[in-house]
């Protein structure tokens, strides 16, 4: 079993295959960013495991992965299912660059999960070197290698921490010819979410199995996640979007506020999540 250090932030580019149709629905592909390292795909491979996504008539069978960025863009749109669960910056840059997309549901939407570590004598492996004296980090390695480092602060402790950082797109084409699908897909995510918090140990080792990583140290980050309200059943947050538009600002990304009436649709939310989008 590999350890999750090794996995660090990589994506591993494989694709999760499982056999068998349900009600006529022919298996399918989606990407979903860091897939494999991170955990902005935890809901997902639930959903997959559980038979989530085929009791909705859609049968997701395999995940495209990237580095994140524009490259989760980019498989989104070649994909044969073009969904996407994309970080947030990188949808608005392709959108804004005239790609035919529109963001359809919220996914991680928290980043309390990140923090500055420091040596506890003086990204991990520059701070146990002594190559640097802090460096940001999150989870999985947090977890794993806590005892070896102190945090010098959360991102939490100085910035509100509802800030979105994963959001689900598609293309304007599967919009209008599979509404269903992606009514399927946000509703089997969602189930996914839910299952995770009313099981969380069963839900870990799933991800963990999908992900090949220490299912004991999976359920630990699991138990933080729950605890900050890591990932959001679907229900658009403008406010938490405009937090990471306001970073893109700072760091010269971006100049203008974004109209998100022009590059949503919650169309293809449940009614109850619809209400929810604020």
């Amino acid at each position: 079993m590999k350890p999750a250090s090794s996995i660090g932030w990589r994506a591993t580019a494989a694709a999760l295959i499982a056999l068998g149709l349900a009600h006529g629905a022919a298996a399918e592909t989606i990407t979903v960013t860091h897939w494999g390292a991170a955990f902005y795909g935890a809901p997902y491979a639930v959903a997959m495991q559980k038979g989530f996504f085929k009791q909705r008539g859609v049968d997701i069978t395999g995940v495209l992965t990237s580095t994140g960025g524009g490259t989760s863009v980019r498989n989104t749109l070649a994909g044969d299912l073009p969904y996407g669960e994309v970080a947030l910056p990188a949808a608005i840059e392709a959108i804004r660059a005239g790609q035919p997309l529109k963001i359809v549901c919220a996914g991680a939407e928290s980043i309390a999960d990140i923090l500055w570590i420091a040596s506890i004598g003086a990204n991990l492996t520059a701070v146990l070197s002594g190559a640097i004296d802090a460096g940001m980090t999150g989870e999985p390695v947090w977890s794993q290698e806590r005892s070896k480092v102190k945090p010098v602060f959360w991102t939490k402790d100085v910035l509100p921490p509802d800030m979105t950082q994963t959001v689900g797109i598609v293309t304007d084409e599967l919009a209008k010819a599979g509404p269903e699908k992606i009514r399927a897909i946000i509703a089997g995510r969602r189930e996914g979410v839910k299952y995770i918090e009313a099981h969380p140990d069963e839900a870990a080792d799933i991800v963990a199995q999908t992900y090949n990583i220490d299912p004991a140290l999976t359920r630990e980050v699991f138990r933080h996640f729950l605890d900050i309200k890591y990932w959001s059943e679907g229900a658009l947050n403008y406010a938490a979007m405009d937090r990471m538009v306001e970073g893109l600002k700072i760091v010269g990304k971006l100049k203008e506020p974004i109209d998100w009436q022009k590059v949503t649709d919650v169309s293809f939310l449940p009614r109850d999540l619809q209400a929810r989008t604020h």
